[in-house]
């Protein structure tokens, strides 16, 4: 292997690795997204079998909470993008939120998948560098 081929694995493996963080980020905040949307979707089941005097524990911040009673249990408010909320009933919420969480456990597991594949490319490079290194060692 010439030199120029050893720089260009070189090249190819340091992006790779950047893709291969990149991805990692991704694939963290798509987990980190996929669990907030079953914690959701779970507060909402709760909440359809909440009696009218019930009262609710909500996060203020910094691990305080504040008890709360809903004035309106049948329908909530949910982002749809870029900071936007309609209101929903909370059966069309579960609806809404079942689907979103589903193209996000989607994107999820393609995410992983490519991360495997970007790894898997990162050891082969590794592997032959590696090799290269031995023989003009």
């Amino acid at each position: 292997m010439s030199e120029e081929e050893v720089a260009k694995l070189v090249e190819a493996y340091a992006s790779l690795e950047e893709y291969a963080r990149l991805l990692s980020e991704r694939v963290q905040i798509l987990s980190r997204t996929s669990s907030d949307l079953a914690i959701a979707l779970e507060t909402l089941e709760g909440i359809k079998d909440l009696k009218e005097e019930t009262s609710i524990l909500l996060p203020l911040g910094g691990q305080v909470y504040g008890k709360f009673r809903m004035i309106d249990r049948e329908h909530v408010l949910v982002n749809i993008g870029a900071n936007v909320f309609m209101e929903k009933t909370v059966e069309d919420a579960i609806e809404y939120l079942n689907k979103h969480k589903n193209s996000v456990d989607i994107e999820l597991s393609r995410s992983r998948e490519e991360l495997n594949r970007a790894l898997s490319r990162l050891q082969e490079i590794r592997t032959r560098l590696s090799a290269q290194l031995r023989k003009r060692g």
